[in-house]
């Protein structure tokens, strides 16, 4: 008699061990659902070797032709300079030291050897800030028609093959670190999206000369 009253006491419910049946099977046709949803619905991505298109672009050479004549401009400038420089210490020569011909030369020789480094300096800095801006503005064309291609294609996901270049020869923490900056490892040819990005960017560039 104990024991018949021991197991009414602790045994569950049929109602509420059909509770816990029908979650269970709510909850797997839950996860089965949501598994088959993520197969059918695979992300459609594509890759660009983003140095091909640097090299490739009809606007990266018309801005390093533009830069190459900054740069010789500046270069004529730098060559005036360091000319009349080399006139002031000619004529130092034809006075004698101390004199004060020789000390006013002296002084303008001074201030135009000073001029011109800050000059040389000038130019460098110049140069640098107008790569980057130039770099700048391509990348960001790059994104943009990369937008474009994949609004348009159905992309869902564009990103930089980082793989295409060997690794070069190097000591073994750099050889590390370049390894670890890498991220694609595999790309199929067939998703290589360089070409059509290169082309479209081109004919942009094209459409929009005088």
């Amino acid at each position: 008699r104990f024991m018949l009253i021991s197991r009414a006491k602790f045994s569950m419910p049929v109602s509420l061990m059909l509770i816990l049946i029908v979650l269970v099977g709510v909850t797997a046709y839950d996860s089965f659902a949501i598994r088959n949803v993520l197969k059918a619905s695979p992300t459609a991505a594509g890759v660009v070797n983003l140095e091909e298109v640097f090299a490739g672009l009809t606007e990266r050479a018309e801005a390093d032709a533009a830069l190459q004549q900054m740069a010789d401009s500046l270069q004529r400038d730098s060559e005036t300079q360091s000319q009349e420089i080399e006139n002031l210490a000619a004529d130092l020569e034809d006075y004698p030291p101390g004199s004060e011909k020789y000390q006013q030369v002296l002084e303008e020789y001074s201030l135009k050897t000073l001029e011109y480094q800050a000059f040389i300096e000038f130019s460098r800095q110049k140069i640098s800030i107008e790569k980057s801006l130039i770099y700048k503005r391509i990348y960001q064309a790059i994104r943009l028609a990369a937008s474009e291609i994949a609004k348009e294609d159905g992309y869902q996901l564009i990103i930089v093959d980082d793989g295409v270049r060997d690794l070069p020869a190097v000591a073994e923490a750099e050889m590390i670190r370049q390894i670890s900056a890498r991220k694609v490892l595999y790309a199929e040819s067939t998703i290589d999206l360089t070409e059509q990005l290169l082309a479209r960017m081109n004919q942009a560039t094209a459409s929009a000369a005088p």
